[in-house]
């Protein structure tokens, strides 16, 4: 007796497989127009001269070779690496803490939104709520230490503005961070951790085998997030101090600033960028690399 012929799939079969890229066409296709060519274009840019802003002749690795003995670009890069350190310190791993101790408490999602109201406002408005905490004379934060019978301090000077304006960004990006990792520790297996507890695992032993692994992915999420977040900070800086006094606060973001519009090197200008760029892919890759490993 003859089986069953099979019935070919034909066409039909391997256009579902490949339907779904389709609709990614259009997502790519903004990505390549808006990003990716204009990426390349700063590369082939950065390896240029500008002498006005319409005429340019190619200079090789000049450009680079300038950043290399450039003081202010030197600054810019110990700033940024201070920077997401801080961002990491304060932020990131300080939510992450909260909202482990969030997650079994009355109203923790009220108190998650709370902190999530710096992250809604506006850099300008936070900026100069800042301004005035940290104002020399009539700042809030001078007016207590006052009280205290200390002397006052200029915050945003060049010994300490980098880490004062570090906790401005910190405090208006730490809502953001606690929302998220505390929103996902719901999707937490309690079994998992009510088993843990019976093996006698509790506090940082707790948090550390069964809520951190729990949280890889919105802990790649977040990190990736507030690294490339941190490394390309401008509107803070620029609201602020604009990276003064001197290069006291400058970032790499703000220095591109102000080689275009301030001494018209664009140039220089581009090949900031470009490694400004390389930085954050570079650190998004390790991220993603030690995360997933």
């Amino acid at each position: 007796m003859l089986g069953k012929r099979r019935r070919p799939m034909g066409c039909s079969g391997n256009l579902s497989k490949v339907t779904p890229f389709f609709y990614l066409l259009p997502s790519l296709f903004i990505f390549i127009i808006f990003v990716f060519v204009p990426f390349l274009q700063t590369i082939f840019y950065s390896f240029c001269k500008w002498d006005t802003p319409s005429h340019y002749v190619f200079a090789g690795f000049a450009n680079y070779a300038k950043l290399s003995r450039d003081d202010a670009f030197i600054f810019s890069i110990k700033h940024n690496l201070i920077w997401l350190g801080i961002t990491f310190a304060f932020p990131f791993l300080i939510s992450l803490i909260l909202s482990y101790i969030l997650m079994d408490m009355k109203g923790s999602l009220s108190l998650s939104l709370i902190y999530f109201i710096p992250s809604i406002l506006p850099p300008a408005a936070a900026g100069a709520m800042w301004l005035l905490i940290y104002a020399p004379h009539i700042g809030v934060l001078n007016y207590f230490l006052r009280l205290l019978g200390l002397e006052g301090w200029t915050w945003l000077g060049a010994e300490t503005g980098l880490y004062a304006l570090s906790v401005l960004f910190g405090w208006s990006f730490f809502g953001f961070c606690t929302l998220i990792i505390y929103n996902a520790t719901g999707s937490i297996n309690r079994a998992i951790i009510e088993a843990a507890k019976i093996d006698g695992a509790s506090g940082f032993k707790l948090f550390r085998n069964v809520i951190v692994p729990s949280l890889k992915k919105p802990i790649l999420f977040t990190s990736i997030f507030a690294a490339i977040t941190a490394m390309n900070t401008f509107d803070v800086i620029y609201i602020t101090t604009r990276g003064g006094p001197g290069y006291a606060t400058e970032l790499m973001a703000t220095y591109i600033y102000r080689l275009v519009f301030m001494i018209n090197d664009f140039g220089t200008a581009a090949a900031v960028s470009v490694v400004l760029g390389l930085a954050s892919i570079s650190l998004t890759a390790i991220l993603v690399r030690e995360f997933w490993r």
